[in-house]
């Protein structure tokens, strides 16, 4: 909790030092707590209100990480987001949130990320999202979705030219990165339901997009999804 206020209160004054901290204090912790999701939560809660802190308050600072440090924050945000515990799965939910919402400020940035976890990203929240489990972070969920469909809906957040990776690392071989989302999530969905058939799972897809600039109708649809299965 210690080094959890001091980022909060000092922010980008710790910027030089973010490396150094990562490997000293996140690397252990993460190896202690990475087996499951109940040992250790004292660890668990400190380390993942660390791990916010770094994204609300020294933001530079992620962004000059390393690739394997800065994808070692994203995968503890989304190891956060999975679990049961109302409070651990909240401080993930809100630091992914709080991530995707600092990188509409930066479009370069934004292309970068999103071509490297987009998929990774978008299928956890739909994980999380269909889990009674986890129901009570709907909200915070719901508006995770709402910007990655944005996101490939024609936001200037992200670059159309670059194509977003598959599951794999590769490129995706659709036209637009709009359709390759679209189908990614009929495969997903038809995969985890087998009592929907591909009408509904498109039909479902379609007014996704559709209502992804309405809030309120964007969350009306994925309660309707929830509804259905």
């Amino acid at each position: 909790m210690l080094f959890s206020t001091m980022m909060k209160h000092m922010g980008e004054n710790l910027a030089t030092f973010l490396p150094d901290i990562l490997k000293t204090l996140c690397d252990s912790t993460l190896n202690e707590i990475q087996s499951d999701f109940t040992q250790f939560p004292e660890f668990r809660e400190g380390f993942f209100r660390l791990v916010m802190n770094i994204i609300k308050h020294c933001t530079n600072g992620l962004f000059q990480l390393d690739g394997e440090a800065f994808q070692r924050i994203v995968l503890t945000v989304i190891f956060a987001m999975q679990h049961e515990k109302p409070d651990l799965m909240e401080l993930g939910l809100e630091s992914m949130h709080s991530l995707i919402v600092i990188l509409k400020e930066s479009p370069t940035t934004a292309t970068t990320f999103y071509q490297s976890f987009y998929t990774q990203i978008l299928k956890e929240v739909l994980t999380v999202l269909i889990d009674l489990r986890h129901v009570g972070g709907f909200d915070t969920q719901a508006l995770i979705m709402q910007q990655l469909i944005q996101a490939v809906d024609g936001s200037p957040v992200l670059d159309p030219n670059t194509k977003l990776h598959t599951a794999e690392g590769q490129p995706h071989q659709y036209d637009t990165n709009k359709a390759f989302v679209q189908e990614m999530l009929k495969t997903s969905l038809l995969t985890m339901f087998q009592n929907l058939n591909s009408v509904q799972v498109e039909s479902f897809v379609i007014k996704l997009f559709n209502t992804a600039h309405e809030q309120n109708d964007f969350e009306g649809t994925l309660r309707d999804l929830l509804i259905s299965i």
